[in-house]
């Protein structure tokens, strides 16, 4: 189902109320009905995860929510936004996972849930991807920092293509094809390093996951096992970390 955004759970120590509430008068009484009209009057606790949407160019637009597994893509919910493009799911689920949210097949945005994260997105509806920002727990937070760095990306390579194709058939072309090649090049090792720093600063994170596939097993072995030590220690009924761990286990053996 889909509902709302962030909701906190209602929680008061008997510390934070008055003595006289805790019994002992009619004062005492009355305090505790007060409270309870209050309790009543209070949205309802959300149990499960909650994400709320606002999106632009979305007027009833239909929004899906799926789940990547380790061999496949599930369909988990879907809802309609309202004519100002806002909407909420929320729903329970038994472990961390990596999900998607979309509107068609290349139009979504990926994001890692727990069972009990409060997440907002905000974006146009008709480029998700490109233009969504992101606000939840820390795990969707860094998946967030990830994809943002890859949007960057994207953007620095179609720059160096747009320069080569305003030099098509000019006899310049070779010198400035070398030169975005180059420059491409260099980008690469950029991204590496980065990369690597995101993993050392986050080894405990599954959105890792995510990262070091930009990496190669064979070179960057120490990073793949570094996550593989981390994260199985932390979610060892992960499909997504068991398959990992054997991966990280059979290259290890083949680089002894």
């Amino acid at each position: 189902m889909l509902k709302s955004y962030k909701n906190s759970i209602l929680f008061i120590p008997s510390a934070w109320l008055p003595s006289s509430a805790l019994g002992g008068s009619g004062r005492g009484w009355a305090g505790i009905a007060i409270f309870i009209f209050l309790v009543k009057c209070t949205s309802p606790t959300i149990e499960g995860y909650e994400i709320k949407g606002s999106l632009t160019n979305a007027n009833k637009v239909k929004i899906y929510l799926d789940q990547f597994t380790g061999a496949s893509i599930i369909a988990k919910d879907s809802t309609v936004t309202d004519e100002n493009g806002n909407f909420v799911l929320t729903a329970k689920i038994s472990e961390v996972g990596f999900y998607r949210l979309r509107i068609s097949q290349n139009n979504f945005v990926n994001t890692i849930l727990h069972n009990d994260d409060r997440i907002s997105i905000t974006g146009d509806a008709q480029n998700m991807f490109g233009t969504y920002k992101l606000q939840g727990s820390p795990d969707a937070m860094l998946m967030y920092e990830f994809n943002d760095y890859v949007r960057a990306f994207g953007i620095k390579t179609d720059s160096l293509r747009r320069i080569m194709e305003l030099f098509t058939g000019s006899p310049k072309m070779d010198s400035v094809s070398a030169s975005m090649n180059n420059a491409y090049i260099m980008m690469l090792d950029e991204k590496k390093e980065y990369i690597k720093k995101f993993i050392d600063n986050n080894s405990r994170s599954i959105a890792c996951l995510a990262a070091i596939e930009n990496l190669d097993i064979n070179s960057d072995l120490q990073y793949f096992i570094k996550i593989d030590k981390e994260l199985y220690n932390l979610y060892p009924q992960l499909e997504y970390v068991k398959s990992f761990h054997t991966k990280v286990a059979q290259s290890s053996r083949l680089s002894v």
